[in-house]
């Protein structure tokens, strides 16, 4: 593997969303993902600006020097147009900081069959 594969992914938060259908757009449409720590406290929202109407997608660069794998974060997609930001409140979803570098090899992997829609992975 490369070092660009295998370096930290502790401090991107990757934001997805269904984009809204072309025909509620009231010119100028984008999306501003926002996110916060989900620690218990009541910190300030951050935010920025994806101006295109039609992504899915973003991947937030946390400007937190000590993030930490897999943290948890409070994250929330408004969509803005020209008269504003929408007046459907999105929902608020816990989402989480990417993983850390693998800090042991596992050496015993097992996977019990269950019913089709479930498995238990264990080692």
């Amino acid at each position: 593997l490369s070092r660009r594969v295998r370096r930290r992914r502790t401090s991107l938060l990757v934001v997805s969303w269904m984009p809204m259908p072309r025909e509620e757009w009231n010119g100028n449409s984008h999306y501003k993902p926002r996110y916060r720590p989900h620690d218990g406290s009541d910190a300030d929202w951050k935010e920025m600006d994806v101006n295109d109407p039609y992504a899915k997608k973003f991947t937030i660069t946390l400007d937190d020097d000590d993030a930490q794998p897999f943290q948890p974060y409070l994250v929330q997609v408004r969509a803005v147009d020209e008269q504003g930001i929408a007046t459907v409140i999105p929902e608020v979803v816990e989402g989480y900081t990417g993983e850390g570098v693998s800090s042991a090899i596992v050496d015993v992997f097992a996977v019990e069959e269950m019913p089709s829609l479930k498995n238990t992975v264990g080692w």
